[in-house]
């Protein structure tokens, strides 16, 4: 079994500089708390467990053959680059992450800016990372896909691969169905379509938990039982686990 890692950055950041390529750790919460604990598998019984991580390597790489010398100087770090184009990573992530779901999802709606072409760039962006992912994924892997970059992937990867084994985690609080309900009929569907590709979604809190689950029944009608989705063909567990 491996462990493949998903997220919208690498552990690791590339920087181009005259040239040349120089690597260094990246910041952030969701960095710490990950690398933290695959730090803690090498002293476990987990201690052969493989693991990827696949993410965006911090800088636009347009030549191909920079992108096949990064990546393989990335495989020493165990981490896979997935590359983007700079228009698209800007309305991507400077765009509908940072203008559309932070703020909304913190409770700031009036810092919105609902821009459809943010949104189309969204969903661009995670059928790469879907790509990039099914490029490399083996039958045994666990796929551990995080945070609000990436809700769509779920089920894009589900939709490839029926088997697989995936879970999410969200990084950030999850609204209630009254700010939810504020994106668009078709955004906030295949977001919630998105998620439920996964068989585990782990939240911060209870009341995070709780908010989706509402908003699963309100938006698409499906019930829960103790926080346990049946789908059609499979079930689907919604839980807290808070980081540490």
């Amino acid at each position: 079994m491996r462990l493949l890692v998903v997220s919208n950055r690498l552990p690791i950041v590339v920087v181009e500089e005259e040239g040349v390529m120089t690597f260094q750790e990246s910041a952030g919460g969701l960095v710490s708390g990950i690398s933290a604990y695959l730090d803690s598998l090498k002293g476990s019984s987990f201690a052969e467990t493989e693991h990827l991580w696949i993410g965006w390597p911090g800088v636009t790489i347009e030549d191909a053959a920079k992108q096949s010398a990064t990546t393989a100087a990335l495989s020493e770090f165990d981490a896979h680059p997935v590359f983007l184009a700079e228009r698209s990573m800007d309305k991507f992530y400077h765009g509908f992450c940072n203008k559309i779901i932070w703020p909304l999802f913190h409770y700031f709606p009036s810092y919105t800016d609902f821009d459809e072409s943010f949104y189309d760039h969204y969903k661009c962006v995670n059928q790469i990372f879907c790509e990039a992912v099914t490029q490399i994924m083996q039958p045994d892997d666990v796929v551990w896909i995080h945070d609000y970059h990436l809700m769509l992937l779920p089920k894009l990867l589900r939709d490839k691969q029926p088997s697989a084994q995936i879970g999410f985690f969200l990084h950030i609080p999850f609204p209630s169905f009254e700010l939810f309900r504020l994106l668009p009929m078709t955004w906030r569907s295949e977001i919630l379509d998105g998620l439920l590709g996964a068989d585990l979604i782990g939240f911060h809190t209870h009341d995070y938990a709780q908010y989706f689950l509402r908003c699963v029944l309100r938006i698409l009608g499906h019930e829960h039982s103790l926080g346990k989705i049946l789908l059609p063909n499979r079930l689907v567990k919604v839980d807290a686990f808070p980081m540490g």
